[in-house]
């Protein structure tokens, strides 16, 4: 989920529903009118638009093989809903840095004038009724990117509300050495490395040292 900044909110509860038992909560919505209160549910109706279930021939396996989801600042709302909804119900373990923390919908109401009113229309809880509102998810294990410039993805001058961050990383400032792009599943892939180290060898998840969590090239 890392890096992953939206999606359709069917697709998220698809996604869930793919590693959780059928028909449990995904997610719920509170909003200011009736019509925006609803419970999302792991069922056909939520993520198909009158298509057959593609998640009907799944194997097994997948509802109880063991998980890590790796999730940073880029990741937003539909990988948020998965993550949380994993999470919640000791799917999956949630390693990496913070999410950007969608927990809202807002709409842009013009008031004449050249102005206009921002308003929060609704608000996603996770199943266990927690906000991810400008907190993000919370992290099982906390490890950066790359011990060197850790957080990869900064968002700066985030505020309460959360609105348009993704789009206000300063990149003139950054130095040529921060711009780098991170390569995901490189040798230099210290989440993914973990990751693999704590599901395949049973290797703890310590802390955010570098040291002998990188890949493999079996797993290249």
């Amino acid at each position: 989920m890392r890096g992953d900044p939206g999606g359709l909110l069917s697709s998220a509860i698809g996604v869930s529903g793919a590693f959780l038992q059928p028909n449990m909560l995904i997610v719920s919505t509170y909003g200011r009118t009736l019509e925006a209160c609803h419970k999302y549910l792991a069922t056909p109706s939520e993520y198909t638009f009158d298509e057959p279930d593609y998640l009907t021939n799944l194997p097994g396996w997948i509802k109880i093989v063991p998980m890590i989801v790796l999730i940073n600042s880029g990741s937003a709302f539909a990988s948020e809903i998965v993550a949380g909804a994993l999470q919640d119900y000791k799917r999956a373990n949630i390693l990496g840095t913070r999410s950007f923390g969608t927990g809202s919908v807002q709409m842009i109401i013009p008031i004449g004038n050249s102005s206009a009113v921002k308003l929060n229309t609704l608000h996603y809880f996770m199943p266990s009724s927690r906000s991810i509102q400008t907190t993000g998810i919370e992290l099982d294990y906390i490890v950066n990117h790359d011990k060197e410039i850790g957080n990869s993805f900064p968002i700066d001058g985030q505020d309460s509300n959360n609105s348009n961050n993704l789009l206000n990383v300063d990149s003139d400032n950054m130095d040529s050495e921060n711009s780098k792009i991170f390569k995901f599943r490189g040798m230099n892939d210290f989440q993914l490395g973990k990751s693999i180290n704590y599901l395949l060898f049973g290797f703890p998840i310590e802390d955010n040292i570098s040291t002998g969590d990188t890949m493999s090239d079996d797993f290249h």
